[in-house]
């Protein structure tokens, strides 16, 4: 919350959700990646909350190689978080 002389103002961000994805490969993770860009841009919407539930990342990428945006940066971080 951020108080405004003597108004209280409660700071709404967006979020997006995503419930029973699945990344199957490293294209798939950029394609994601850049959806998210997209909304966000289109929407016109920043400082997003993203909230990701019943993910499958397959284990094979190499988490290494989706860090190349900064969306790409944000969303294996927190992928990696629940992981």
């Amino acid at each position: 919350m951020s108080k405004v002389g003597s108004v209280m103002l409660k700071i709404v961000r967006p979020t997006l959700s995503f419930d029973g994805i699945q990344i199957k490969s490293e294209e798939c993770f950029h394609a994601f990646a850049e959806a998210v860009d997209v909304i966000e841009s289109r929407c016109g919407i920043h400082s997003t909350r993203i909230t990701i539930s019943n993910i499958f990342f397959c284990p094979d990428i190499d988490k290494a190689n989706c860090r190349k945006t900064p969306t790409e940066i944000l969303l294996i971080d927190v992928i990696e978080k629940i992981s």
